[in-house]
């Protein structure tokens, strides 16, 4: 918390640079996490609530969530997708010391993360935390 967002490019729209200026909650989840699922449901109206602020919602999965029902839920989830392949999901683990799907961060304009948390911390808390990166 409070550290800059580890450094990451893979291609002009999935890379650390391209959010450089936006309040980010980035979301590591996968199709077959139960919990996931769960709260990309719950998260819906906070994200509806807070849609005249300049947040993007970024989720990312890997390989081990098969292509055919991640294009098929995501059309269902309001954000920017991304299903990267296991090597850039593992640069990704690694370099963000993720130990589990979810996995949210809150990113803020200058790239540092104030909030992460795995395992849906829970509506109120996202948006508590999203209210303190938005207005610090």
């Amino acid at each position: 918390i409070g550290q800059p967002m580890p450094s990451y490019h893979f291609d002009k729209k999935l890379n650390s640079k391209a959010l450089k200026g936006k309040f980010v909650v980035l979301n590591f989840w996968a199709t077959w996490c139960g919990p996931c699922r769960t709260a990309n449901k719950a998260i819906t109206p906070m994200k509806e609530e807070l849609k005249d602020k300049d947040i993007i919602y970024l989720y990312i999965t890997g390989e081990t969530s098969p292509k055919g029902t991640w294009e098929n839920m995501i059309t269902d989830i309001h954000g920017e997708h991304f299903r990267v392949t296991n090597e850039q999901w593992s640069f990704l683990m690694s370099n963000f010391n993720i130990r589990g799907v979810p996995t949210y961060f809150v990113v803020d304009p200058e790239g540092n993360i104030t909030f992460k948390q795995t395992g849906f911390p829970g509506v109120d808390t996202m948006k508590k935390e999203l209210m303190k990166a938005l207005n610090k």
